[in-house]
């Protein structure tokens, strides 16, 4: 019992692996470098597209692009998230520079966990 304690509060007392905020331009300059890396990004989000797959299951695509104009990346989320075009945005996720899916493969593109709208 008093090992099972000992352990519990050890491991709560570890810090737990959070995205540090990231740059685009970062990215975008070396991606290989970010392959497979959890993300987190800030940027306006453009080409904002809302999708059913051939399934059914709605998803969302947009460039996050960085505000300083370095570039974007592709990010795709599923569902629909609350956003316009133009929207600053946070995105939590996966960065992948080939990613396939079924007979798809794209390229240089963060599966988000998670998307929301930021104040300007």
């Amino acid at each position: 019992m008093i090992t099972k304690l000992i352990t519990t509060a050890i491991l709560m007392s570890l810090p737990v692996a959070h995205a540090a905020d990231m740059d685009i331009c970062s990215i975008v300059g070396n991606p290989a470098k970010y392959d497979h890396q959890t993300v987190a990004l800030q940027g306006t989000a453009t080409a904002l597209k809302e999708t059913p797959s051939q399934r059914g299951n709605d998803y969302t695509t947009f460039n996050l692009q960085d505000p300083s104009g370095c570039g974007a990346v592709k990010v795709f989320a599923w569902g629909h998230a609350a956003m316009s075009n133009g929207d600053h945005v946070r995105v939590d996720g996966v960065f992948e520079t080939v990613h396939r899916q079924g007979r798809y493969t794209f390229y240089n593109e963060v599966e988000a966990t998670k998307v929301i709208s930021m104040p300007h």
